[in-house]
């Protein structure tokens, strides 16, 4: 009988995407017949999700408790240092965490990095990496923003800025490189050269929705028969709170109920900002419904989705994909997106609603009336003949065959 190979999947974050990437790429490998080895913030979840969602006989996995720095550095150095010294952290805990627990696994065949981007730095380099960690792995880089309107930035940005993907050029143990957004593909080829550049799928989970979910039978109540604008997910400020609370103010949005749902990130806004919104929350403006608590599970999140008519996805400086589009796109919920990026092609392409320039209050509202009066549901996504072709593209049977090249 062969010999399983052993590949080690890794991601040091958790919530969000985070959760279900670790989730269903961990079962795929195990479904394909590679032995895994999960890293991971909560290895008990993961652990027990699989038991309960891989098919008898399907027990080749360990997991591990695993968690990467994300914090902010010091004020007093600037940036690039911060980050750099936060990287170098990262690959140092690593090595430590695979010497003491991994290889008593069994050693490993391959890595995999579920979230890469921690773990870049033009800065760092290469041979550094491959003292650090000389073992075969592959990575998911999920942001690789520079090779959006990089050619518009400054001078001075231009000179001291190093592509991240810079460190991983000369490696002798880096294989290849998977990236969601395919419009950064050819640039990313081209500075890697011969390091094979993957598109995977951004899929999502496709668990079903809770249909007793509380808060749900709370939001339909008060939206009182309006249409449900929802913002879902970890509310940092990048994720447009503050616009769409412009929007709810705005006379001509009364036909709408905006509902924001996740945990408030406060650390990213300033006072002033954070006592606009508690004013907003006291003065119960009543086109508005906020509840800043994280969505505990899958299934929940999933029938807030289910509940609401469009999804809000307008984030600032945000260039790259959300996993929010393939949820709205599961459900048939017509979307707003942010423009200038990956999810306003996407968007376009397969028809799944509108891209509007972020912070903009009257250019999302008018893009919502597009999308949600009734005079103009004929052109709107749920008659998209894209969507469909979008979602094969964005599957988990999508992922299985691009992982097994990416990791080959």
């Amino acid at each position: 009988m062969a010999v399983k190979r052993h590949i080690v999947v890794l991601d040091g974050i958790w919530g969000g995407h985070h959760e279900i990437y670790i989730k269903y790429y961990s079962k795929t490998l195990i479904e394909l017949g590679y032995k895994v080895s999960i890293l991971c913030p909560f290895p008990a979840e993961i652990k027990k999700w699989l038991q309960g969602n891989l098919e008898e006989g399907h027990d080749s996995f360990d997991c591990i408790h695993f968690v990467t720095e994300e914090t902010e550095g010091a004020s007093f150095f600037p940036n690039y240092l911060n980050l750099l010294f936060r990287v170098f952290n990262n690959w140092l805990h690593l090595r430590g965490l695979f010497k003491t627990q991994v290889f008593s696994l069994g050693k490993p065949d391959h890595f995999l990095f579920l979230w890469l981007d921690g773990f870049l730095h033009g800065y760092m380099p290469s041979i550094m990496v491959d003292y650090l960690f000389p073992h075969k792995w592959s990575g998911l880089y999920f942001h690789p923003t520079h090779h959006r309107g990089f050619e518009k930035s400054s001078k001075l940005k231009k000179t001291f800025f190093r592509f991240p993907e810079n460190m991983i050029k000369n490696s002798k143990y880096m294989k290849s490189l998977a990236v969601l957004d395919d419009g950064v593909v050819t640039k990313l080829r081209g500075v890697l050269n011969e390091i094979n550049v993957f598109i995977m799928p951004d899929f999502t989970d496709e668990e079903r929705h809770n249909e007793k979910f509380a808060l749900c039978r709370v939001i339909k109540s008060l939206s009182k028969g309006r249409k449900i604008v929802l913002l879902i997910g970890n509310l940092a400020k990048r994720k447009g709170l503050l616009t769409l609370l412009k929007v709810a103010q705005i006379p001509s949005a009364k036909d709408f109920y905006f509902v924001a749902v996740g945990e408030l990130v406060e650390s990213t806004y300033t006072k002033g900002e954070l006592k606009n919104i508690k004013l907003a929350l006291e003065s119960g403006i009543e086109s508005c419904y906020f509840h800043f608590n994280h969505v505990k599970n899958n299934a929940d999140f999933n029938a807030l989705v289910d509940m609401s008519d469009l999804i809000y996805a307008v984030y600032d400086n945000f260039l790259h994909s959300s996993n929010l589009v393939t949820k709205a796109a599961m459900y048939n919920k017509k979307l707003v997106v942010c423009s200038g990026g990956y999810m306003e092609e996407v968007v376009k392409k397969y028809q799944l609603g509108e891209a509007v320039i972020p912070q903009d209050a009257n250019a999302s509202l008018v893009a919502i009336h597009k999308l949600l009066l009734p005079e103009t549901n004929a052109n709107n996504p749920s008659s998209s003949t894209g969507r469909g072709e979008f979602l094969v593209n964005q599957s988990q049977e999508k992922l299985k065959g691009e992982l097994v090249k990416l990791i080959n």
